[in-house]
């Protein structure tokens, strides 16, 4: 048994932290590079130190520029590890600081082994116009990166005033869990903790401690913004894979940044009704709609009523792949193409009413 994903400080489950300060349609993750100096269990993408495809400068800079013209305000730089070219992450920081961008970058705080250069690169950040800063802490990330170099880069981003939230994922030892939420004070902190997706270096060891959850358990919307791979590949979904082979034939897969321009690919997104659902409306809220329907509620039911997933990504992705799927995403679309987001009262809740 873990540390459950689900306490009361985890940020995904709390829809807080910075990154939910912003409505998904108005974000953009890059995945600068699937290069890692790590090689973790858990990695989605597959990271690693031989892995070489890489965004370049013009190809970011080309969608940082059309995102401002069609209303996108959020970037994060990720990876791989984006911090091995850090010159070019400093200078994309810097443009899309003025750009108008809020602007965070994810690590894992390889750079923080000694506290000078933890504060010479938190200075570096700061002044470039970063806003927020996602070092990873987990059993995973221990076998290559110590635990003194995240808490050096969290100790001195308190000390120079920038927001530093830590991604931390349970292990199988609870032991080592709670050392790690100790020493990074996580408990009081808050943390971002993301469900499992059945790709990585290693994954299917760590199955077991993952919730696995019905439909109607699943609240969180966070990944349902625009995601970009290194190879150009642009999705409405941020939880990309190595390959993304899971997103074809679906509406998260929009377009290549090496065929088509930045500003088809970003209009294809905001102007798809499906995806505009997705971004606004929780699994459960999709299940209970779907459950209740009069044409497609028991068919729903017997396909996919009583299914378990361990992200809302893979709820999606059901969907999109049950033999239900024409009927269901006719019906999607035309919820989405509805927009009607406005019941006061489950909005509370991170919830939206049904058309």
């Amino acid at each position: 048994m873990t540390i459950l994903v689900d306490g009361p400080y985890n940020y995904n489950e709390q829809q807080a932290g910075g990154c939910f300060d912003f409505p998904n349609e108005v974000k953009i993750d890059f995945l600068l590079t699937f290069r890692c100096n790590a090689a973790c269990a858990h990695c989605i993408t597959e990271s690693n130190p031989h892995r070489r495809e890489s965004l370049t400068r013009d190809e970011v800079l080309g969608v940082l520029e059309a995102g401002v013209r069609l209303g996108k305000r959020y970037v994060s730089f990720t990876g791989g590890e984006p911090f091995l070219d850090f010159p070019l992450l400093l200078g994309l920081v810097r443009a899309a600081h003025g750009l108008g961008y809020y602007v965070a970058s994810d690590t894992n705080a390889f750079w923080g082994r000694s506290p000078e250069r933890a504060k010479r690169t938190v200075a570096d950040l700061r002044e470039a116009g970063l806003d927020a800063l996602f070092p990873s802490a987990d059993s995973y990330h221990l076998p290559w990166i110590p635990l003194s170099s995240v808490v050096n880069i969290v100790t001195e981003c308190d000390r120079q005033g920038l927001t530093c939230e830590v991604n931390f994922i349970p292990g199988p030892d609870p032991d080592l869990d709670a050392k790690i939420l100790d020493a990074l004070d996580l408990r009081d902190r808050g943390y971002f903790c993301d469900g499992l997706s059945l790709t990585g270096n290693d994954v299917q060891g760590l199955v077991r401690l993952f919730p696995h959850r019905l439909a109607e358990e699943l609240t969180d919307v966070g990944s349902m913004h625009m995601g970009i791979s290194p190879r150009g590949d642009v999705y409405g979904n941020v939880d990309i894979s190595y390959d993304g082979s899971e997103y074809l034939g679906t509406p998260f897969l929009l377009g290549n940044l090496r065929r088509e321009s930045a500003q088809a690919l970003l209009e294809r997104e905001l102007e798809c009704p499906t995806l505009a659902l997705a971004r606004q409306a929780s699994p459960r809220q999709v299940h209970r709609w779907l459950r209740h329907d009069p044409e497609l509620g028991a068919d729903y039911g017997r396909e996919l009523g009583e299914s378990r997933f361990y992200s809302a990504t893979e709820f999606w992705l059901a969907l999109f792949k049950s033999p239900l799927r024409p009927h269901v995403e006719a019906r999607l679309a035309d919820w989405g193409r509805q927009r009607r987001w406005e019941d006061p009262a489950e909005s509370r809740e991170g919830e939206v009413s049904q058309p």
